[in-house]
């Protein structure tokens, strides 16, 4: 093992502890909180440890120290940016997970090219190891969360035990939030570098995954054969009658026919064919069925967006279906053209896919050409061709569409402070307080009996001091407030009729001077006729009766007899 491979565990332990510092930083009054310079520095942090990790140790050290900042100082730039042009915290959730997905997938292809690239003179077809040097990453990078997990649990083991002995500082230090993150920087690191220094294990892992996915495939595309009849069978009516967000259903069949493959083609061994001689021209058959798939979900996309214009989603959409069909356009050219589906063909065209992929997941996400400034230009020219404006386009733009949303509604003429409350999410609580409110000055509430004095007042004075079913009240106007002595005090009891299974008993405070709640009550039996009950009190056609069952007092102590 080299001397230098102990800074993998070292880097590993001061990235978590970083990571423990700067997300309370980057994150502060969560979730929608973004800090730049803290949000640059921790993508900078993780971007160059994890590309140190995968990407060094190849090449001359200069040349893998600028690979390595490079890589990281382009991603921190981007996220950077992103924040000042475009704003991570009033965006789309979708928005917010795809910038760091997508630096995800191209930084980890850019990881797999500088490994495997070497110049064209010495015959080296490196685009062919793209395919097993990403799925070599993607290996490296389970068995790190692997490690990470089994030494947190082992970890965590032993603080009980020691805990059982009368230790307990030790299991109060490792549940420190920068004890504990720095522990799991470290172990990830570790088990990296295991994938990374015993590498010979990695091949016989690929080999394993590639004969699984080659039994996957055949199954796989005989279902979505199936699947394509049936559907164009009615000329496709069935299927695009749902709603538009099938797009992502028939999308993810396709990508995942095609990641079947990308798994199976990791075999390396150019002279063997994909399934054989004889099930050649049935393999090949099966390349069109993704592109059949992807043309569907274009269309599919299609429709919204030139009926309602562009969404941070649907620009994505467009994305990845458009990328979808590319891919499996160029895998059926390729294998077509070429009249080869051996295993190094395969994975060669797969390799351009991989780098298309990324260099893709890039650009996506530069500024000006984001999915988020692309949708506010669509919105805008929406807007103008509007007489009226749409109070849910309003909030779309102010919640879903960060800076450039509100540059719309400074446009609009909208001031900062209704900015602010469009971009506020109303919660059904606030929609029910605001309703409550309302309440207490809502007059459709009939007090009987009709004749009663001071009926207006003590109507006005039971809403204000009490909180009732509102909703079903002020919507659907089926409640009643009947005034009646129920104890024989000589002093009327109010009751509170609020739907056809509630009801609220009030009496009046003479010390204090307001109605309080006694209780609130459901009927036992929900054959209730309630609106007959509304007429009958309306007609007067009441009165109080004694209960079924007394009460029996034992000792100084009343037991109910009648539940509700």
């Amino acid at each position: 093992m080299k001397k230098s491979y102990v800074l993998f565990p070292v880097s590993g332990a001061i990235l978590g502890l970083l990571a423990w510092y700067l997300t309370d930083k980057v994150w502060h009054d969560a979730p929608y909180h973004f800090d730049a310079p803290s949000t640059f520095l921790l993508t900078f942090s993780i971007v160059l440890t994890v590309s140190y990790w995968l990407g060094s140790g190849l090449r001359r050290p200069i040349v893998d120290v600028v690979f390595l900042f490079v890589t990281a100082i382009v991603a921190a730039l981007q996220v950077f940016a992103l924040q000042k042009l475009v704003g991570l915290e009033d965006v789309s959730i979708i928005f917010r997970v795809m910038v760091f997905a997508s630096i995800v997938i191209w930084v980890g292809t850019a990881i797999a090219a500088y490994r495997v690239w070497q110049p064209a003179a010495e015959g080296a077809k490196w685009l062919a190891e793209m395919v097993p040097e990403i799925w070599s990453i993607k290996i490296s990078l389970f068995i790190g969360q692997l490690a990470s997990s089994a030494i947190y649990l082992v970890t965590m083991g032993l603080a009980f035990l020691l805990e059982l002995v009368g230790i307990e500082l030790f299991r109060k230090w490792l549940m420190m939030d920068r004890v504990e993150l720095t522990l799991i920087g470290f172990s990830f690191a570790v088990g990296v570098l295991v994938a990374q220094e015993k590498r010979a294990i990695l091949r016989p892992i690929r080999h394993v995954v590639a004969w699984f996915f080659r039994i996957l495939y055949p199954l796989q595309a005989v279902g979505l054969t199936v699947f394509l009849v049936v559907a164009a069978s009615d000329g496709f009516k069935t299927l695009l009658d749902h709603d538009f967000s099938v797009w992502w259903v028939v999308t993810g069949a396709a990508i995942g026919l095609l990641y079947l493959l990308f798994g199976a083609s990791q075999l390396e061994n150019s002279d063997q064919k994909i399934y054989g001689k004889k099930a050649d021209v049935v393999f090949r058959a099966s390349l069109f069925i993704p592109l059949a798939l992807s043309a569907i979900s274009v269309y599919a996309i299609w429709q919204p967006v030139e009926m309602y214009g562009l969404t941070p989603s649907r620009v994505y959409g467009l994305w990845m279906t458009l990328m979808v069909f590319a891919a499996s356009l160029v895998l059926v050219l390729s294998i077509l053209l070429k009249k080869g589906t051996g295993t190094e063909a395969v994975r060669e065209t797969f390799g351009r896919i991989a780098l298309c992929f990324g260099v893709g997941a890039f650009v996506v996400h530069l500024p000006l050409i984001d999915p988020v400034t692309m949708s506010a230009r669509s919105l805008s020219e929406r807007l103008s061709a509007q007489e009226e404006l749409s109070k849910s386009d309003l909030q779309f733009a102010a919640r879903e569409l960060g800076f450039p949303g509100d540059d719309i509604l400074v446009q609009q003429g909208l001031s900062k402070q209704e900015i602010a409350q469009l971009e506020k999410p109303r919660t059904r609580l606030d929609e029910e307080r605001e309703l409550a409110e309302r309440f207490k000055t809502f007059d459709g509430i009939s007090l009987y009996p009709a004749s009663y004095e001071n009926a207006a007042e003590v109507r006005k004075e039971i809403l204000e001091n009490q909180e009732f079913n509102s909703k079903n009240c002020y919507q659907e106007r089926q409640c009643a407030i009947l005034m009646t002595d129920l104890n024989a005090d000589g002093v009327d009891e109010a009751i509170f009729f609020q739907s056809a299974t509630q009801i609220a008993l009030l009496t009046f405070d003479q010390a204090e001077g307001k109605w309080e709640r006694v209780n609130s009550s459901f009927w036992r039996s929900p054959a209730v006729d309630y609106e007959k009950l509304l007429r009958d009190i309306e007609a007067g056609n009441y009165r109080s009766e004694p209960p079924v069952y007394n009460d029996i007092m034992i000792g100084d102590q009343r037991v109910p007899m009648n539940p509700y």
